[in-house]
C-alpha cells in the first residue's frame, strides 16, 4: 500500500508543470511584448558566476504600460531589440507575466518524472 501512495505521488508531481501552464493558459490573459533593452549584467548562483544578458521587456496590461527586467526569460536570448513576442500575464497582478510557450514546463515534468523513475526503480 506504501508503494502505492509513493507512486500516486510521483505522478501527481511529475504532472503538477504540466497542470500548472493548463491552468496559466485558462485563466491569465495572452498579450505582446517587445523587447526595449538588452544588458550585460553579472549573473550570480550557486557554483556559477559570470556575465549574462538581461532582456527588458515592455507590454500593456490593464490600460498601463509595464516595463520589466526579465533576467530569466531565458527564451529571449533569440530576440534583439525591438522583437516582439506572445506572453501570458495575470490579470489580477499584470506585472507577473511568463513566456508563452511550452518547452520549460515540459522539460521541467520530464525531469519530475526522470526522478520519479529513479525512485520506483529504488527498492523499498
Amino acid at each position: 500500500m506504501a508503494a502505492l501512495i509513493v507512486r500516486c505521488a510521483i505522478v501527481i508531481a511529475a504532472l503538477s508543470p504540466i497542470w500548472r501552464r493548463l491552468y496559466i493558459e485558462h485563466f491569465w490573459v495572452r498579450a505582446r511584448a517587445t523587447v526595449i533593452r538588452v544588458d550585460r549584467e553579472p549573473v550570480r548562483g550557486g557554483e556559477v558566476s559570470g556575465w549574462g544578458w538581461v532582456p527588458t521587456i515592455e507590454y500593456y496590461a490593464d490600460g498601463k504600460r509595464w516595463i520589466f527586467p526579465k533576467s530569466r526569460f531565458w527564451p529571449l536570448l533569440e530576440y534583439r531589440v525591438g522583437d516582439q513576442f506572445d506572453i501570458l500575464y495575470n490579470p489580477r497582478k499584470p506585472w507577473r507575466c511568463i513566456y508563452d510557450g511550452w518547452f520549460h514546463w515540459i522539460l521541467v515534468a520530464m525531469f519530475t518524472g526522470g526522478l520519479g523513475i529513479v525512485v520506483l526503480l529504488k527498492p523499498f
